[in-house]
């Protein structure tokens, strides 16, 4: 399809790589485009902004929790080439003062809400919630009510559809 589009200059394809040999892709990249459809936080966007490599994303799911628009990086609508397309022209327009702006602002805020500190104390709050616990306290009372009622291939189908696996007893 490359060939197909007259992008082979253009457009190449590698091997899977090292993680370091991923940032170093990265360092030297212009910029990081993902037009995802649906995402949540994107790890790559994450490493990306924080080796300061300007993101163009597309709004699918929790992208618009990283990037603010024009601000730390560029969100675009899912399953729209002509605004992919006009964010890219407009990005390679920025002055190189304005890119240094949106770059920094966006290594700035993945260090702030997504360093591994931040990210290890929001799970242990999670735990600490009362609704968490509460949450917890109505599945655990379900799957008991549900164990007591269901044979054992029924349970198993339960606990697949909750993406739960490995427990069946083999003893």
């Amino acid at each position: 399809m490359v060939s197909d589009l007259g992008l082979v200059e253009n457009v190449s394809f590698i091997s899977p790589l090292s993680q370091d040999k991923v940032y170093d892709k990265m360092i030297a990249s212009d910029l990081l485009l993902l037009p995802s459809i649906e995402e949540g936080i994107a790890n790559v966007c994450i490493e990306a902004m924080f080796c300061k490599l300007p993101v163009i994303s597309t709004n699918c799911g929790g992208m618009e929790e990283l990037i603010i628009h024009k601000e730390t990086g560029f969100i675009i609508p899912i399953r729209n080439e002509h605004a992919m397309a006009n964010e890219l022209i407009e990005f390679y327009r920025l002055s190189k003062s304005r890119i240094e702006t949106i770059v920094q602002n966006a290594r700035v805020k993945v260090e702030n809400q997504h360093s591994i500190d931040k990210m290890v104390n929001g799970i242990e709050e999670m735990f600490r919630n009362e609704d968490y616990e509460a949450s917890m306290a109505q599945f655990n009372t379900e799957l008991i009510d549900t164990t007591e009622k269901t044979s054992d291939q029924e349970l198993e189908d339960y606990l697949s559809d909750l993406g739960i696996s490995g427990f069946t007893d083999d003893n």
